[in-house]
C-alpha cells in the first residue's frame, strides 16, 4: 500500500464473532477499491479479531483494544491512524451497497467537508422497515438540533473534520448527534444524496435503541394528576394518534417551506429511489411516543424524551421544538382543554 489511501473506513465492533463477516464483506465489495479497513475490536472476548483477521485482505487491519463499552473510543483511535484522504464509518450491524464509498465520493468531490447517503432500516430478519426520502434528506442547522439525522455508516468526511471539533466524545446520549451538532455549530455543511446505500438494522437490542432519554422535552404541564393521566390515556387513542400524524406532516411541510428559504438550507441530489420531496415519510415525522414525567417539584409535564447529552443542547432543542412542532402543539392543547373541560364537568371519572 502507499502511505496514503482515498479512504480509511472504521469499523468499531465487540464480540460479534461471524456475526460481522457480511458487515465486513460488505466493504470489501466496493466499487471504489482504494481505502484500508480498520476493524477495531473493543476489548472483546470472543473470536470476533481472529473472525475478521482471517478474511485475508490486505485492506483489513485489526486493532485489539483495552474494552470501553462506547463505540466513540474506537472510533477515536480509528481517527488517530487513518491515512485515508477522507474517513467513512461502518457500524458492526450494519452493511453497505457496492456503490456506497463512490456515491460518497462524488459528494467528497464535489467539495463537501461532510457527505451522507440515505438508508434502508432493516429488522432481525434482513426485512426492510422504512426507507429514506427526500425530506430525511435535507439538512439545516435547526434540523440537526433536533434530530440525530445521520447514522455513521451513512456519511464520511475528510480526514481532521472531526478532531476539529474535538472528535468522538464519551457521552450519555447519541454521540453520533453530538459529533453532528458540534459540526453544525463550527460551520461545517454537509451534502447529501438519497441514494440509499445503506442497510441500518434496527432492533430493540442495538445500541441505539438502549440509550437511556438525556433529557425531557416539555410540551404540556399540569398540577392535576388525573388530567394527567387522562392525556396519557388519550395518546392511545387511534384517532388521537391519526390528528397527531397529521399535524406532524403539516409541520414538516411548514419547516422545510421556511427553512428552503435560508441559504443554510441543504437540499439532496436526487437518485431514482427518492428523486423529490413529492412523499412525506410514512410515519409523519412525529418522533418518539410522548410521555408523562412527574416533576420534583409538584405536577406532571407531557414531554418527549430525546437522547442528547448537554444542557446546551437541551435549551436549544426545547426552543426549536415549539417553533417546529407548533401544530402538533395546538393538537395537543386543544386535547388538554377538552380533557380539562370534561374533568371539570365529571365526565369520564
Amino acid at each position: 500500500m502507499t502511505d496514503q489511501v482515498l479512504f480509511t473506513v472504521i469499523c468499531p465492533t465487540y464480540n460479534r464473532s461471524a456475526r460481522i463477516l457480511p458487515t465486513l464483506r460488505s466493504a470489501l465489495a466496493q466499487s471504489v477499491t482504494d481505502f484500508e479497513l480498520l476493524v477495531l475490536s473493543d476489548g472483546s472476548t470472543d473470536d470476533t479479531a481472529e473472525v475478521a483477521a482471517r478474511l485475508g485482505d490486505p485492506r483489513v487491519q485489526v486493532i485489539e483494544l483495552p474494552h470501553t463499552g462506547h463505540p466513540s473510543g474506537p472510533r477515536q483511535e480509528g481517527l488517530r491512524r487513518a491515512r485515508g484522504k477522507y474517513v467513512a464509518y461502518l457500524d458492526h450491524d450494519d452493511t453497505w451497497r457496492p456503490d456506497h464509498l463512490h456515491q460518497l465520493h462524488r459528494l467528497l468531490e464535489q467539495g463537501a467537508e461532510l457527505a451522507v447517503t440515505g438508508y434502508t432500516a432493516v429488522d432481525d430478519d434482513g426485512r426492510a422497515t422504512r426507507r429514506s426520502g427526500w425530506w430525511d434528506l435535507c439538512w439545516h442547522p435547526e434540523l440537526q438540533y433536533l434530530d440525530p439525522l445521520f447514522e455513521p455508516s451513512r456519511f464520511a468526511h475528510r480526514r481532521g473534520l472531526a478532531e476539529s471539533v474535538g472528535g468522538w466524545q464519551v457521552t450519555s446520549g447519541l454521540e453520533d448527534w453530538d459529533l453532528l451538532v458540534r459540526l453544525a455549530e463550527a460551520g461545517h455543511r454537509p451534502r447529501t444524496t438519497t441514494a440509499r446505500t445503506v442497510s441500518v438494522y434496527e432492533s430493540a437490542v442495538t445500541r441505539r435503541h438502549r440509550v437511556a432519554p438525556g433529557h425531557f422535552a416539555p410540551l404540556l404541564h399540569t398540577r392535576d394528576a388525573r388530567l394527567a393521566r387522562r392525556i396519557q390515556e388519550a395518546l392511545a387513542d387511534p384517532e388521537i394518534g391519526q390528528a397527531l400524524d397529521t399535524a406532524a406532516q403539516q409541520d414538516s411541510h411548514d419547516r422545510i417551506e421556511r427553512l428552503r428559504a435560508s441559504h443554510e438550507f441543504v437540499t439532496p441530489q436526487g437518485s431514482p429511489e427518492a428523486p423529490g420531496p413529492e412523499e412525506l415519510p410514512a410515519d409523519g415525522g412525529r418522533g418518539p411516543d410522548l410521555l408523562i414525567v412527574p416533576q420534583r417539584g409538584g405536577g406532571y409535564l407531557l414531554a418527549v424524551p430525546v437522547f442528547l447529552s448537554t444542557p446546551e443542547h437541551a435549551r436549544t432543542f426545547d426552543t426549536l421544538l415549539h417553533q417546529h412542532a407548533a401544530t402538533q402543539l395546538a393538537v395537543l392543547r386543544r386535547l388538554k382543554s377538552r380533557l380539562a373541560a370534561e374533568s371539570a364537568r365529571g365526565v369520564g371519572q
